[in-house]
């Protein structure tokens, strides 16, 4: 017996030969998403932590009590670069991989973060992250405190961020139909276990959170929902 949830990745599937050469172009072009008029700050290099893989599987845990204190830059550009930055960047840009696995290496998700407690140099505000530059591109100034309540739950108050991560069907679809959306959900479960055992890593603290307020979440990132479609949060903090 067929099962309905499964048999719709199924639909719409173009043929994939096994001839790379046969492929269109788009099937091999990585597309960056970047917001080049905002203002943006380059994040440091990633700091190399000396915990091992082990110890962070152990040490993994959801959090749900914060302390308010804001995540330094630095921890911010290490948590990133290791979670979904570019660990091999390639001159051939369409060959460049990343912290995670995505199908057909087309990277279908988008990540953002809103900032509860910011320092001086990142301050409070709507960021997306600019992978291919490894910086944060500030999309909103006003203060961002009022969104707390767009994640249900009171101690989400006291998290340093939020990050989001936004599916882009247009960068998969055309080669997978609607297993893209399979695809992307795959990735986005990568990403977010490179996310906790980062925590786990580097003493942080975070809670994947399964719901929030989509409408009020795309209107602020100015997404148009028939395109690119938030669907994932992680808190961060400490």
């Amino acid at each position: 017996m067929s099962n309905p949830f499964f048999d719709f990745f199924n639909r719409d599937r173009p043929h994939i030969d096994p001839d790379t050469a046969k492929w269109p172009i788009a099937w091999k072009t990585i597309r960056w998403k970047t917001y080049p008029r905002c203002p943006s700050i380059t994040l440091p290099d990633p700091e190399i932590n000396g915990t091992t893989l082990k110890k962070a599987i152990l040490s993994r845990v959801s959090s749900r009590k914060f302390s308010n204190k804001p995540l330094t830059t630095q921890e911010i550009s290490t948590l990133l670069f290791y979670s979904c930055g570019i660990t091999r960047p390639h001159e051939d840009k369409n060959q460049s991989r990343r912290a995670q696995p995505s199908g057909g290496g087309l990277y279908p998700i988008e990540t953002y973060l809103l900032v509860f407690h910011g320092s001086t140099e990142i301050k409070s505000g709507a960021y997306h992250y600019n992978v291919l530059d490894h910086s944060l591109e500030k999309l909103r100034d006003e203060d961002v405190a009022h969104l707390k309540t767009a994640f249900h739950y009171p101690w989400v108050a006291d998290v340093s961020l939020v990050l989001l991560f936004s599916f882009l069907e247009e960068r998969t679809k055309p080669k997978y139909g609607n297993f893209a959306y399979k695809v992307g959900l795959i990735e986005a479960g990568h990403i977010g276990q490179n996310i906790y055992l980062n925590c786990a890593a580097m003493k942080l603290k975070c809670c994947a959170l399964g719901g929030m307020d989509f409408d009020k979440m795309h209107k602020v990132f100015d997404l148009d929902q028939n395109r690119e479609v938030l669907f994932y949060s992680i808190a961060v903090g400490k």
